[in-house]
């Protein structure tokens, strides 16, 4: 009987221990607006180092020194934050999650998947 017992004990507590190893959401944190657009500054910095393709097209080093980036658009969990070119009349758009995360770039600001 007592093994019984030791047993069920056992058992038990790995029962009772196991929702402690799920994984819920781990999405971090929402940061404030000027920190995003920071953070913006630094990913279009990588894009161009690396020549990431924005719709196709290579960012070249002038793409670094555009003005102050500024919020085209919020929305629940994100960001469009826009850069106009210091010479060119086009502007790149970042998807930025509101934690400061790259999504993606593109030329119209526009961005499946979000309410435009």
């Amino acid at each position: 009987m007592n093994k019984l017992f030791v047993t069920a004990f056992f058992a038990l507590t790995l029962f009772a221990a196991a929702p402690s190893y799920g994984h819920g959401d781990h999405a971090a944190p929402p940061i404030s607006e000027s920190a995003v657009l920071e953070q913006s500054v630094k990913d279009l910095a990588v894009i161009v180092h690396e020549k990431e393709k924005v719709e196709e097209q290579v960012l070249d080093e002038s793409w670094k020194e555009a003005p102050k980036p500024y919020i085209e658009q919020r929305g629940e969990g994100f960001y469009v934050v826009g850069f106009k070119h210091p010479t060119q009349s086009k502007t790149v758009y970042l998807l930025m999650a509101d934690s400061g995360e790259y999504y993606a770039a593109n030329f119209t600001g526009k961005f499946s998947g979000i309410a435009n």
